[in-house]
C-alpha cells in the first residue's frame, strides 16, 4: 500500500494533467454541439423572418382565419367534384368471351346462352321482356369472322344493361336498340336507347342503378308518359362509355348479377368411374403329395 501512495504521488503531476486534458475535449465538445445547435436555430430563424417579411408584402396569402376558411371550401368543392366524376364515370368495362376454333360459330352460342339466361331471369323476376330480345343481331346463318368482336362487345353491354333493367324490377321492357361503338382517345362510346313500362318508383329504382360506380351509363334524354292502370311509359336515350381493358384480361364473363364483370372460376372436372378389368383366372399349384399326368 505503501508502494502505492508513493508512486501516486510522484506520477500526481501526470495524472493531473490527463485530468485536465480530458475535462478540455470534454468541454471543447459540448462548446462545437452547442454552437452547431445554435447556427440551425440561427437558420430557422431566418427561413420564418423571411416568410414573415413575405407574408407581409403579400397579405392575401398570409396564414389567417380567412385563408384557412377558403382553402377549406376550395377542398370540400374538389372532394365533390371527384365523386360527382367517380360516380358517373366508371373504369369498368365489359368483358365479352374471347374465341379460339370457331368465332362465327361460338358467337352464335354466346348469343343463344344470353337470350335463355336473361328470359330465365325476367321470369324469376316477374319482368316482362320482348320475345325477339336480341333482334339487332342475325339469329340466323354466321356473322363474318372480322364482325365478332364487335358484336360480341355490343351483345355484352346490351346483356349488362338488360340485366340492370331486370334487376330493377320493372313491369316491362318494350325496345331496345343499340349501334356499334365508337373509339375515342382511351375509351370507346357506345349509343342505346330503350323503352320500358313501370311504376314510378321501378323506374326511379333503374335510374339509380345507372348512377352506381359499378355502372358504364350515362343517361343523355328521358322522356316520360302517362300509361295506364297507374304505370309510365320512359323512352331513355343513353351512352355506355368504356375504358379500354387489356386483352389478357378479357375472359368468358358468368351469368352473374349486374356490374360484375369478373368470369367465374373454372369448375372441377367430375372424377370418371374406373372400369372393372377383367380377371385372368390362375391354375391353381399342385398339391404336394400328386403327381403331375403327361
Amino acid at each position: 500500500m505503501k508502494k502505492i501512495f508513493s508512486f501516486l504521488k510522484k506520477q500526481a503531476l501526470i495524472l493531473s494533467l490527463f485530468m485536465v486534458v480530458i475535462v478540455t475535449a470534454l468541454g471543447i465538445y459540448l462548446v462545437n454541439n452547442i454552437n452547431k445547435k445554435n447556427a440551425s436555430m440561427k437558420e430557422e430563424i431566418k427561413k420564418k423572418y423571411s416568410e414573415v417579411q413575405g407574408y407581409e408584402k403579400d397579405k392575401a396569402n398570409a396564414p389567417s382565419a380567412e385563408l384557412i376558411a377558403s382553402l377549406k371550401r376550395k377542398k370540400e368543392a374538389l372532394s365533390t367534384a371527384f365523386q360527382v366524376l367517380l360516380t358517373r364515370f366508371s373504369t369498368s368495362f365489359p368483358t365479352p368471351p374471347t374465341y379460339k376454333e370457331f368465332p362465327s360459330i361460338e358467337f352464335k352460342e354466346f348469343l343463344f346462352a344470353s337470350h335463355d339466361y336473361l328470359q330465365k331471369k325476367a321470369r324469376r323476376k316477374h319482368v316482362s321482356l320482348p320475345v325477339s330480345l336480341f333482334k339487332e343481331f342475325p339469329e340466323t346463318g354466321l356473322v363474318p369472322a372480322d364482325q365478332v368482336d364487335v358484336l360480341s362487345l355490343r351483345l355484352e353491354v346490351v346483356k349488362k344493361l338488360i340485366e340492370l333493367m331486370v334487376d330493377s324490377g320493372v313491369t316491362m321492357v318494350n325496345d331496345i336498340k343499340s349501334d356499334n361503338p365508337k373509339s375515342e382517345a382511351f375509351y370507346k362510346v357506345m349509343p342505346l336507347q330503350i323503352s320500358i313500362t313501370g311504376t314510378s318508383m321501378e323506374i326511379v329504382r333503374f335510374l339509380k342503378f345507372l348512377e352506381n360506380p359499378s355502372s358504364f351509363f350515362i343517361v343523355e334524354t328521358f322522356a316520360l308518359r302517362q300509361g295506364t292502370e297507374g304505370l309510365f311509359n320512359a323512352t331513355i336515350s343513353l351512352n355506355a362509355y368504356m375504358f379500354q381493358a387489356p386483352q389478357a384480361q378479357i375472359a368468358a364473363p358468368a351469368n352473374t348479377g349486374p356490374g360484375t364483370t369478373q368470369p367465374a372460376p373454372p369448375q372441377p372436372a367430375p372424377p370418371q368411374p374406373v372400369k372393372p378389368q377383367p380377371v385372368t383366372p390362375q391354375p391353381a399349384p399342385p398339391q404336394p403329395g400328386t403327381t403331375k399326368k403327361g
